[in-house]
């Protein structure tokens, strides 16, 4: 039932590109019982939902900040979050693949496994940016090559910043299952990674055009409007594992298989420089913070 009436939603937010943007049916987490109550009252705005209503805490955020037209910032516990990072920091994204029957043998069906990584590396404050990255391009088993680079990329010291956190650990306990005299290198990985999509989902930063989401596709487009996904030919990670079975496991496309290849690449880069960018406007919003101009 919930996943119809989110289906429903999409579908309804789709075929309405004139709907108000702060309409009631870009409320977070909405369901269907709240959205009746609300049309049966007349309400058709978020700055209009009343506070005392059945809200959980995202919502009311994005209700306020809406209102507000302000941003709602908890500066002491995003200072902390920036405090607790160490140098070289690295922003890091995998892409992989899953099929319901395993291309490699101990692959298991519907298992994720990486073919690609993007990595952009600070090693010290003030330094310049540098990306790293791997991308499997032969019909082989991609994680044993992957593996090999990550280790001579990544270095054994720095916070690892990764969007959602929790998808690289699985990814790395899974590859850590198949190749055990990786699990060592895998597991300190997975201790380094600090999730700075965490700032978001915990309301540290809320705005009203993130529409009541922590993804990183509502806050990248929000914090750094000059980066956008819209102009990718690949704009998501379905999209992506698709494109890459299909061109390099399947053979497929061989007359585009370099544009592919560049669209892989495009999209996963930006995925982890969107969040250098990201750190870049917290730094900001705190050691330099100026409420006007917010």
């Amino acid at each position: 039932d919930t996943k119809w009436f989110k289906d429903w939603l999409k579908i309804y937010k789709d075929l309405r590109p004139d709907l108000d943007p702060y309409s009631i049916y870009h409320l977070a987490g909405a369901n269907k019982d709240l959205l009746s109550e609300l049309e049966e009252q007349g309400i058709k705005l978020l700055a209009d939902i009343p506070l005392a209503s059945k809200l959980n805490a995202k919502q009311i955020a994005q209700i306020q900040a809406t209102r507000s037209g302000e941003r709602l910032i908890n500066q002491p516990a995003i200072k902390e979050f920036l405090e607790s990072l160490q140098y070289p920091l690295y922003f890091f994204d995998y892409e992989t693949l899953s099929s319901a029957i395993p291309f490699f043998d101990g692959m298991k069906p519907y298992q994720d496994y990486p073919f690609q990584y993007s990595l952009h590396v600070i090693s010290e404050p003030g330094a310049e940016v540098k990306h790293l990255e791997y991308l499997h391009t032969d019909k082989s088993n991609p994680m044993p090559e992957l593996i090999a680079k990550l280790k001579s990329d990544i270095g054994d010291q720095g916070s690892i910043l990764a969007w959602n956190k929790g998808y690289e650990e699985r990814c790395n306990k899974v590859m850590a299952e198949l190749y055990p005299e990786a699990a060592s290198f895998l597991e300190q990985v997975n201790e380094r990674l600090v999730d700075l999509m965490l700032v978001f989902k915990q309301l540290y930063f809320v705005d009203k055009d993130f529409k009541g989401s922590a993804s990183l596709k509502y806050v990248l487009p929000v914090l750094a409007p000059e980066s956008s996904y819209h102009d990718l030919n690949v704009s998501d990670g379905l999209l992506a594992r698709r494109k890459w079975t299909d061109t390099i496991l399947l053979g497929k496309n061989e007359a585009e298989k370099e544009a592919i290849l560049k669209d892989l690449r495009d999209y996963c880069t930006l995925d982890t420089y969107g969040m250098v960018r990201i750190l870049e406007e917290l730094r900001k919003v705190i050691y330099n913070y100026n409420k006007e101009d917010k």
